[in-house]
């Protein structure tokens, strides 16, 4: 499953989208598609941190929400060990949970994907589809395409970069099968190629005569 959507109203960067000190979110494996983002204009460079900008290409994990809470990082910059961290331990540090609504406030200020971002899914997500979210993954980063299929029923565990859908780290809490493995790892790409090939032949004159970033198909050989 493949998707798209376009963007061109401010700087696509983690200096504008992800403010704030990040989330833990814990969600049960519901399905994955990959999804381009379109960047156009002038204004989705952040120029003065170039190595903040988001990327283009993302793939998305969509969760039943199972837990939430901020992420703890000390004043020293270290992050507390949530798997060692268990009640009745010496250096236990109680975690305040987030409900569904609480998350989506934080993540997309009230709904589950924030605004202008893929407006098409607001209707699969929270609140439209109660405790669904989704996690989008660096489709470039190390292992982005070794995450694991946890199946239905069973939990992935994601770290936010700041208070937002996009993903620092990601993590199976059960389950070692890769979802792309063989030809899963072909058909979903082939999906991706179908996907971008269609939204950019319907992409309006306009557009295209701004100057556009997508995906980069030979990178998906």
């Amino acid at each position: 499953m493949s998707a798209s959507s376009s963007w061109s109203h401010a700087a696509f960067s983690v200096d504008t989208v992800c403010q704030g000190d990040g989330v833990l979110v814990d969600g049960t494996f519901v399905a994955t598609r990959m999804h381009s983002m379109f960047l156009s204009g002038a204004a989705v460079k952040n120029v003065a941190n170039q190595e903040k900008n988001l990327p283009s290409r993302f793939i998305v994990v969509v969760v039943d929400l199972v837990q939430a809470h901020k992420r703890s990082i000390a004043a020293n910059g270290l992050e507390l060990n949530y798997k060692q961290n268990v009640a009745g331990s010496r250096k236990y540090v109680p975690l305040t949970l987030l409900n569904a609504d609480e998350l989506a406030k934080l993540v997309g200020d009230g709904a589950a994907l924030p605004a202008q971002l893929f407006d098409d899914g607001q209707a699969a997500v929270h609140p439209a589809t109660p405790n669904r979210f989704e996690m989008w993954i660096d489709a470039s980063a190390p292992g982005a395409k070794d995450i694991v299929d946890v199946g239905m029923g069973q939990t992935y565990r994601f770290l936010t970069r700041g208070s937002s859908v996009f993903v620092e780290r990601h993590e199976s809490l059960t389950g070692t099968a890769n979802i792309f493995k063989g030809g899963a790892a072909k058909d979903l790409s082939a999906s991706w190629t179908k996907g971008v090939a269609a939204a950019a032949a319907t992409t309006s004159a306009a557009v295209a005569h701004e100057q556009k970033e997508g995906v980069d198909e030979s990178e998906w050989d």
